[in-house]
């Protein structure tokens, strides 16, 4: 179980993905609310076998699939990512 909170209420978070993967492989997120102003969930460069399950986004982006091509001449993978059972709710994107 992960849980994270701030108490400094009066800065604005910059870059506030919930979860970010980069060089990930064989990883499991289930049951997980989110409220962020930034990527609810976002498999990033050379991560695979990802699997998200029941995942709650409130005032987020919504799921991407993230910064590949970043850098000229990286090679970059990213594969079999499932994510199911997400709930938007005051998200200004989906799944992109």
């Amino acid at each position: 179980i992960i849980s994270a909170q701030s108490n400094r209420a009066g800065v604005e978070p910059k870059n506030g993905d919930f979860f970010n993967s980069l060089n990930v492989d064989h990883i499991r997120i289930n049951r997980v609310w989110v409220d962020s102003d930034d990527d609810c969930f976002s498999p990033k460069t050379n991560s695979t076998d990802i699997h998200v399950d029941t995942m709650y986004c409130n005032n987020s982006h919504g799921q991407s699939i993230g910064s590949l091509g970043q850098y000229e001449g990286e090679y970059v993978i990213v594969k079999d990512v499932v994510i199911e059972n997400v709930w938007m709710l005051n998200g200004n994107n989906g799944a992109r």
